[in-house]
């Protein structure tokens, strides 16, 4: 586990990742923050740091402990530079635990897409969240609703 950094993070996280973006041209765009005019999902700019180099990853472990609760780090060695070149494929499993929205998937599509390594993402989650689903978090149930 990491420790954490005090709070008042996030103009930290939107400045050097980049998750607002002005000027964004939704009919022909050429990033992620389209998906929310403007507004790149964290989710997916850690994503594509992380898929982009090795240092990637080192940038993304350093950008976790900006965020709130527990975080660790897990990886697998390839043994050989045989098995390395055998499964050297790009490929991505993003595991949204407690959900994620239809932006996110729609962010990391693209990503795939315009990916300067031709990445491949796989996408699982618990849940899809959507406005209705959100909003039904909030609002406790009236007294018709429990019976």
């Amino acid at each position: 586990m990491q420790e954490k950094t005090p709070k008042k993070s996030y103009p930290i996280l939107r400045s050097t990742l980049n998750l607002v973006v002005n000027n964004v041209n939704e009919r022909e765009p050429n990033d992620i923050a389209y998906v929310h005019s403007g507004y790149a999902p964290l989710t997916v700019r850690l994503v594509s740091w992380m898929t982009q180099s090795l240092k990637g990853l080192k940038y993304v472990a350093d950008m976790v402990k900006h965020l709130p609760g527990p975080a660790f780090q897990d990886s697998q060695k390839l043994s050989t530079t045989q098995d390395r070149l055998e499964h050297s494929d790009n490929h991505t499993l993003v595991y949204f635990l407690g959900g994620c929205t239809y932006a996110e998937v729609s962010a990391l599509r693209f990503l795939a897409q315009h990916h300067p390594n031709n990445a491949t993402f796989t996408i699982a989650t618990t849940k899809i969240i959507n406005g209705n689903s959100l909003l039904d978090t909030l609002i406790e149930p009236s007294s018709k609703d429990k019976t």
